[in-house]
């Protein structure tokens, strides 16, 4: 029988009865005839919820083995369920009642109604009310029956020989033998023992009050990071994140392949947030070393990051008890930081590390006396000091202890083991090393070492053993902790009939019963709190991989209500889950993608919480049978929806997703009979479901009035019925991709309503939306001159976080534009403000628009700033004293002559000037009178700025330091570059029309060291690149320049990993022309990095491809803009040689009639991609390589469409072997399981 901690399942039962009464005391407030009857009850539960909330903990702790306590759990649970269907009922009512009134009635009138409203209420719903509570009331008092029981459980476990992952641990390695760290114990060691480098811990001069969002990367991406971000894809998963992107970015069912993070694909050092609030890697090799100096050479502090039980102490013990470490360092001392440790006694325990006998835990020494004589110990000595187990209580007295480390000898070292990367950041002087869990080989060997000793090697029937051992191993997803609690048991117990039970058997059930080893805190999770272990369980939902997005995850937790108000005061509630979220990420429960904003579970956090939540979080998948009975959380990964639901009571659902590729056609009845039964829903996700009878679907959903959270994206619905604006407790509606034709009249009356998703067009069609005083985006709201939908419809919407306001020329005067009271919204972080462009008639008409912008003065607090189609002269006072702005873009003010100081901005990170068609001068003016101008700026963009001359040099100060992205584009008029005093710290340029200023560029160039990326476009003079500055190099394009030079040759470019040339009439011919052919093969021989290459028709007509003969390393080629009509036999050899290539793309080859013939002899090539090649009507007659895993054709011949149709195309035969075929935006075939291998 599975304990009674697998049935509580993290349930904050305390917080939740507690929101209950509560609100029912607000509801029963002026009905006098319920209050002294429910007054008792409502009491009694009060009294009871200590106690109830004691037996649930215990219960967590603890696996109790009683039917009673298990029954009784799971009444209450009902109880509580029940109790709040039936208060939402009646809040739904009040709101009801209340948007009546107000739009029946005068504000002063209003108030006598509110104060009758206990004459809503019919005498049945009363009673109704007060049979939910009287149930709830019957259940909780019987917890006193249970609390004996929980009493005698905790005594037994504490003479049990339980272990605890949090137990002091020491120095001493033992007998252990380290297996699958030898890499990560490799690096430490160079790190420590020749502490002359660190590698920054933080992208440069990264600030303390930059807050970025958390971006740590875990364990399943190692893999897909070096695919993704190094352009170094090393298998065939190298095109899964394009293929995502092509598909709608939150298409659901989207899942990453297993990744076995083994030796092969380990990278040590993580992801550090930058100041953008996205991420770097900091891998340690040589070119991201730097030489310490001055203080920092004096304390190195090197993090060691990972889960519990991942092996963090066992690599802390190798390293400090390695015999070059005992060589090298004066001093080694160990210290377990326990939980609520002084800084006292963190002193004390390093002392008595290094002098045992000094008897320092008299308690007579004051701290002053420790911290000396603990300086005394260490001064001009070397030291290596572990802090094993470091947890948040380090914060309270880092500062005093480092300063006190800092006393010893240069060189000096600290290692520091954590769970959290918040902890890492915090100490750390350099990158964490994160230990992932062991790859498949070396847990395996691992866990046999610990199984099999030598007498067991004499067994005759080893062999099966090793069988099973292999297959138990296997279940532990790499986890050392899981080994070491599990092989004792399988030693001690040499009897197949107990390892085949191991072997169907949760390892920590064998572990809790076999050890008492409490696995809840040996996993970290116990240290969460229980809402926080609620927020975990429900992230279970998400089937194995898959990658969900933040946002939408902690919408579902408010709209759950794990997020009580008791938590949040005047903060939002999405604002506590988010940083929740965070902390769950920080203890790498949930781990961050490649794209940003989405994570996946960590899979074995994943399984254990699946089996804590025993099935309160369940998901359907392909070999599941029947739904469990007490499930309340249900989500299908499977395409069918004729799911045996058995004897399931559908009113206790409230959450149901699904994330199959489903077309509702025959199985609409099923899903809609479903959707019908399940009124307690709260959370429904449809999304990508779509359906044939939209209107039916909607209708039904419209009688679900528990509903919080419906997302219809993408399923085709074209309308909501009148009835859906009686979802008073609705708080997230989701219409992205649907093409709304009507919307119900009473929309405003969703006054819940937290989250609108949908486009421009249906937004539009909601009258009165300021009704909607909770939104907190507002994708767009335009202006109308109808009452409903003028500007100060914004007035009291408070919690805005995002709006766009367009149309702004239909208002009308200044006191208009205030009457929005953006200056109000605190909330307010993305403000965009849009006219409709047109000439302004007059200088009154320019007054007007300034005069509308000074009324729309933001609250201070605002982060991102658009302007578009302003008509004014300049800016009102406020746009230069938004100091917490981080961007800025300014759009198509033609009129605009005077920009502000925006220089003086000092948080400012992108800005973007488009369009200012007025502009002459950036100088002085814009710069301000800081010595240091635009000091954060990391990305500054120029666009179609056309009257502009010159950019001033900024004289005797400091011009953009920490500049990493520079573009001017369509500048025609431009001559002038500050080019002495702007940063050099430039890694990506982007300039096209640049002819006017060329002359400047490689003076320029030849200070830009760092530079990664150079774009070059539309040059019609002579361009000379420095080859010799630019060894960093990585990504060059040049287009459509005239005559470019490459100063030194290409062999410079040694980091060059993609090329892209094409409309450049002399630059390959100057190249094969200028340089001999020993010279040639010296410079291509230079490009050894070289990965992806686009070049045009000239390319090939003048076979300058024989430069890159001894390139082995290119895996994408792009011809693009052909004229050819087909390749030549020398051609095709050429690409015959290329053996590495795996990708090959043809884009805007308008004459190519044929492919070349020999594609199918590339047995590396996984994918083709044919855009725009009008004239091509077959593919090769010999076919297609059998590894070809996509195939694309969009804007291409309508034959060649026809003819790779799947149900009808002579040419599928040739691609019907390609998992993955899509023509002109549609999918054909796509085979998940063959694109994943």
């Amino acid at each position: 029988m599975a304990g009674v901690g697998l049935v509580v399942g993290g349930w904050i039962a305390k917080a939740v009865i507690a929101n209950i009464l509560s609100r029912v005391r607000s509801l029963l407030h002026d009905n006098f005839s319920l209050q002294k009857d429910t007054e008792k009850m409502l009491n009694d539960l009060e009294v009871a919820l200590p106690r109830i909330e004691a037996v649930i903990e215990a219960a967590e702790r603890r696996s109790i083995e009683s039917s009673a306590l298990s029954t009784w759990l799971q009444q209450l649970k009902d109880a509580v369920s029940h109790a709040g269907d039936v208060v939402d009922d009646f809040e739904a009512k009040t709101i009801k009642d209340q948007v009546e009134s107000k739009s029946k009635v005068s504000a002063k009138a209003y108030s006598t109604v509110k104060a009758l409203k206990a004459l809503v209420f019919s005498d049945s719903e009363l009673k109704k009310l007060k049979h939910a509570v009287r149930r709830l009331e019957n259940v909780s008092t019987r917890v006193d029956s249970f609390i004996e029981l929980v009493k005698l459980n905790d005594d037994d476990t504490v003479g049990r020989i339980g272990h605890s992952l949090h137990s002091e641990t020491s120095s001493l390695l033992g007998d252990t033998k380290v297996i699958g760290r030898d890499e990560e114990i490799s690096l430490i060691l160079d790190i420590i023992l020749d502490y002359r480098y660190h590698l920054p811990r933080t992208s440069e001069h990264a600030r303390p009050d930059d807050q970025p969002e958390f971006g740590q990367r875990g364990t399943l991406f190692d893999k897909l990071r070096k695919i993704f971000l190094t352009g170094t894809a090393e298998s065939s998963k190298s095109s899964d994140k394009a293929k995502l992107e092509e598909l709608e970015p939150r298409k659901k069912g989207i899942k990453i392949e297993e990744v076995d993070p083994s030796k092969d694909c380990i990278e040590i050092g993580e992801y550090e947030p930058n100041q953008k609030g996205q991420t770097e890697i900091l891998d340690y090799t040589s070119s991201d070393v730097h030489e310490t100096s001055g203080s920092s050479r004096n304390l190195g502090i090197l993090p060691i990051v990972g889960i519990n039980g991942v092996g963090k102490t066992t690599v802390a013990q190798a390293v400090f008890n390695n015999t070059r470490v005992k060589m090298c360092f004066d001093l080694r001392a160990w210290v377990y930081v326990s939980d609520n440790i002084s800084g006292k006694q963190i002193v004390q325990r390093i002392i008595m590390s290094l002098e045992p006998w000094s008897g320092v835990t008299d308690a007579a020494l004051d701290l002053d006396s420790l911290q000396h004589k603990l300086i005394d110990i260490i001064r001009s000595k070397r030291l290596l000091l572990v802090l094993d187990g470091v947890s948040d209580d380090i914060i309270i007295v880092w500062s005093q202890l480092r300063s006190i480390l800092r006393c010893s000898e240069p060189q000096s070292m600290v290692l520091v083991t954590t769970q959290k990367y918040s902890i890492a950041n915090l100490v750390g002087t350099m990158g964490p090393i994160t230990l992932n869990t062991l790859g498949q080989t070396d847990f395996r060997y691992l866990f046999e070492h610990l199984v099999f000793d030598d007498c067991f090697y004499h067994h005759y029937e080893v062999h099966l053993f090793e069988s099973v051992c292999e297959k138990i191993a296997d279940k532990f997803h790499g986890l050392p902790l899981a080994a070491k609690t599990v092989a004792p048991l399988l030693r001690a117990n040499r009897n197949m009939g107990y390892w085949e039970n191991v072997l169907r058997s949760d390892w920590w059930n064998i572990a809790d019963h076999g050890l008492g080893i409490n696995v809840l805190p040996a996993l970290g999770i116990g240290c969460l709190n229980a809402a926080l272990r609620q927020c975990l369980l429900f992230c279970s939902l998400f089937p194995r991989n898959y990658v969900f997005e933040k946002e939408r995850v902690v919408q579902m937790w408010v709209a759950h209500g794990f997020i009580q108000s008791s938590n949040t005061g005047d903060i939002l509630p999405e604002n506590v889950a988010n940083n929740w979220f965070d902390e769950l990420v920080d203890r790498s429960f949930l781990q961050p993608t490649v794209w940003q904003g989405r994570y996946v579970m960590h899979d074995l956090i994943r399984e254990f919480s699946v089996a804590v939540s025993s099935n309160e979080y369940y998901v359907f998948h392909r070999n599941s049978k029947v739904l469990p009975q007490f499930s309340n959380h249900i989500s299908v990964d499977n395409d069918n929806f004729d799911l045996q639901w058995g004897h399931y009571d559908h009113k206790r659902l409230q959450t149901l997703m699904f994330f199959g590729h489903h077309r509702v056609d025959k199985n609409y009845d099923t899903l809609g009979s479903i959707v019908r039964k399940s009124t307690s829903l709260r959370v429904l996700d449809l999304s990508y479901i779509c359906m044939s009878n939209v209107s039916q679907a909607s209708y039904i959903l419209s009688k679900l009035s528990h509903l919080r959270y419906p997302d219809l994206s993408f399923t085709g619905i074209k309308d909501l019925p009148e009835a859906f604006g009686n979802l008073y407790h609705l708080q997230v509606l989701d219409l992205r991709g649907c093409i709304i034709e009507k919307l119900p009249k009473n929309m405003n009356n969703l006054i819940n309503l937290r989250h609108l998703y949908a486009d421009s067009q249906t937004i539009a069609l909601i009258y009165a939306v300021g009704q909607l005083t909770k939104l907190q985006e507002l994708q767009e709201f335009r202006v109308r001159l109808e009452d409903g939908y003028k500007i100060n419809e914004l007035r009291d919407m408070k919690d805005l976080r995002k709006l766009c306001i367009t149309n702004l020329e239909k208002v009308s005067s200044l006191q208009e534009a205030i009457d929005a009271k953006l200056v109000e919204k605190k909330s307010l972080d993305s403000l965009q403000l849009k006219w409709v462009y047109q000439m302004p008639e007059s200088r009154s008409t320019s007054q007007l628009n300034k005069d509308i912008l000074d009324g729309l003065h933001p609250h201070f607090q605002l982060k991102r700033l658009k302007i578009l189609n302003y008509m004014g002269i300049d800016f009102p006072y406020w746009v230069q004293r938004l100091t917490d702005l981080i961007v800025v873009n300014i759009i198509n003010c033609h009129w605009l002559s005077v920009l502000p100081p925006l220089g003086e901005l000092p948080r400012l990170k992108k800005l973007s000037l488009f369009g200012l068609s007025s502009i002459t001068h950036i100088n002085d003016q814009v710069y301000g009178t800081n010595d240091v101008i635009f000091p954060y700026l990391e990305e500054l963009h120029f666009s179609e700025l056309f009257s502009w001359e010159q950019w001033s040099e900024a004289e005797y100060k400091l011009l953009i330091p920490h500049l990493r992205k520079l573009g001017i584009n369509a500048c025609s008029k431009l001559s002038l570059l500050p080019i002495e005093t702007l940063s050099s710290s430039v890694k990506e340029l982007h300039l096209s029309s640049c002819t006017s200023y060329i002359s400047m560029l490689p003076a320029y160039l030849k200070r830009l060291t760092s530079l990664t990326k150079l774009s070059i476009q539309d040059c019609s003079a002579t361009l000379l690149i420095p080859c010799h500055s630019l060894t960093l190099l990585e990504h060059l394009q040049l287009e459509s320049c005239f005559d470019v030079h490459f100063e030194g040759g290409m062999q410079y470019f040694t980091k060059l990993k993609k090329l892209e040339v094409h409309r450049c009439f002399d630059v390959t011919q100057n190249i094969y022309e200028q340089t001999s052919l020993l010279e040639r093969y010296s410079l291509m021989g230079g490009l050894q990095s070289l990965i992806h290459l686009v070049i045009d028709d000239r390319f090939m007509y003048y076979r300058y491809y024989h430069m890159l003969n001894t390139l082995c390393s290119i895996r994408t080629m792009k011809f693009c803009a052909f004229d050819l009509s087909e390749f030549t036999t020398e051609d095709e050899e050429w690409l015959q040689q290329l053996q590495s290539l795996q990708e090959i793309q043809f884009a805007s080859c308008r004459n190519l009639l044929r492919l070349p013939s020999n594609l199918n002899n590339m047995l590396n090539l996984k994918k083709v991609v044919l855009n725009d090649c009008c004239k091509l009507q077959s593919l090769p007659l010999n076919g297609l390589p059998d590894n070809l895993k996509e195939f694309h054709v969009s804007g291409g011949s309508e034959v060649l469409e026809q003819q790779c149709q799947k149900t009808d195309g002579d040419e599928w035969q040739k691609i019907s072997h390609v998992p993955y075929v899509r023509i002109n935006g549609r999918t054909i075939q796509m085979i998940s399981h063959d694109l994943g291998s």
